[in-house]
């Protein structure tokens, strides 16, 4: 079983393995190590990541930006407002009050719903991670601020599913950099704590959590 890392933000996505003893950061179709949070639409086809970015000056009322600010949001939210003002693109609400986007495709118009969209870039992925590795991967792990709703992280399970992923854990984004931080760790011991403050410098929100670890324990 491959079980790859998902880091989901809001400007770029970045895909992660276990690989000779260390975390590697998978690099995308254009040798980058973080694809642009963007969905985009052409004449005729569908953009994701950095097609998407390289094209979003010209064609932005097409092209989805920031997409996980709007996982489990509804339309008439104030923050969703708040959002929208800035954005190029067109969004509107569903029966439910979900949010919905209003792309051009071509001749055609289509409406996709965040979680399709969400799903899109999870794909994309997906497919780094199997054109990397060599095989198939459906199970992972992705990450998301603590301060995510409920409603938000099942928003993303749907995703995950759309894009054929299973997610082993959604986990928030401090539990995984002090994971990472204290893994390969051997000079932690069995009765006295190590106490580490992480910071999250974000790019939005500062986000800090101070953890104490024992040998083989994280609290």
């Amino acid at each position: 079983m491959s079980v790859v890392g998902i880091d989901f933000g809001c400007e770029s996505c970045k895909i992660a393995v276990v690989k000779s003893g260390g975390i590697d950061v998978l690099q995308n179709s254009i040798s980058k190590r973080e694809t642009a949070s963007m969905l985009g639409f052409g004449r005729a086809d569908r953009l994701v990541g950095d097609s998407a970015a390289a094209v979003h000056t010209m064609n932005g009322e097409n092209t989805i930006t920031d997409l996980r600010l709007f996982l489990g949001k509804r339309f008439s939210e104030p923050a969703t407002q708040a959002e929208l003002r800035s954005a190029f693109f067109r969004a509107g609400a569903d029966a439910k009050d979900d949010v919905v986007f209003d792309m051009q495709n071509g001749e055609q118009r289509v409406v996709f719903g965040v979680p399709n969209a969400v799903a899109c870039m999870l794909n994309d992925q997906k497919a780094t991670a199997e054109r990397a590795l060599g095989l198939k991967v459906s199970d992972c792990v992705i990450n998301l601020p603590g301060y995510s709703t409920h409603s938000e992280r099942l928003a993303l399970l749907d995703a995950a599913t759309i894009a054929q992923l299973k997610p082993l854990e959604i986990i928030n984004n401090l539990t995984a950099v002090a994971l990472n931080w204290g893994f390969y760790r051997t000079d932690i011991g069995e009765e006295t704590p190590v106490r580490v403050m992480f910071v999250d410098l974000g790019h939005a929100n500062f986000e800090v959590a101070v953890c104490s670890f024992l040998k083989n324990k994280l609290e």
